[in-house]
């Protein structure tokens, strides 16, 4: 579904809705990323490197921008003992504005942007523009409802997929009230489907 729809948009007009991709866990977002990848969508990956998989570091926003040739070739000046002290000075500052410049293109113009449900409410942080009408949430049925809540809240979403098995693990709850286990683990997929009344889509192949 998510490739799909990334897919269409990139074969569309510029006016497609950009689409937040979420999951429960880090380790999902980096599978999500590289299908996206393989498919030709150039997504990009939020979140703090230390959560990101080796794989995905790549493309977070901050290795892109400290890759681009043009940040290098500034930052190789601003170095450079051979130049004046004021053209050094110069460069330094001209990198500083290239790469935030860089660093706005890259995430203003991403048609799709991966991250936890967690790491969602840090988009701004990171400087990614927040505005995704769109949110997918994969894991569905393994995602507490304040982490989908903390998604939706930081996309200002208008429209919101979900994409799982409730019939698989639920969501891992660590708390010594009993209440809250009980309360927290039932995914919001479960409830909305038991309790909203809302359609669902099941595949009848598994992938």
């Amino acid at each position: 579904l998510l490739v799909t729809a990334a897919l269409h948009m990139r074969d569309s007009d510029a006016t497609a809705p950009r689409i937040l991709a979420v999951a429960h866990s880090n380790g999902a977002c980096d599978q999500l990323l590289e299908t996206l990848i393989s498919f030709g969508i150039p997504a990009i990956r939020a979140g703090r490197p230390a959560t990101v998989g080796e794989k995905s570091r790549a493309r977070t926003v901050t290795a892109m921008t400290e890759t681009h040739p043009e940040v290098l070739s500034l930052r190789a000046r601003a170095r450079d003992p051979s130049l004046p002290a004021h053209v050094r000075s110069n460069a330094v500052t001209e990198a500083k504005r290239v790469a935030e410049a860089v660093r706005r293109t890259i995430s203003d113009t991403a048609p799709v942007v991966v991250a936890s449900c967690i790491g969602a409410s840090q988009l701004t942080q990171h400087g990614i523009s927040v505005s995704f009408p769109l949110v997918i949430l994969d894991e569905a049925a393994q995602t507490t409802e304040p982490a989908l809540v903390c998604a939706l809240a930081a996309a200002k979403a208008e429209q919101v997929v979900l994409v799982g098995d409730t019939k698989q693990l639920p969501p891992t709850v660590k708390s010594s009230s009993s209440e809250l286990r009980h309360t927290l683990g039932r995914s919001p997929m479960a409830r909305l489907l038991e309790n909203g009344g809302l359609e669902q889509v099941t595949l009848s192949v598994q992938y």
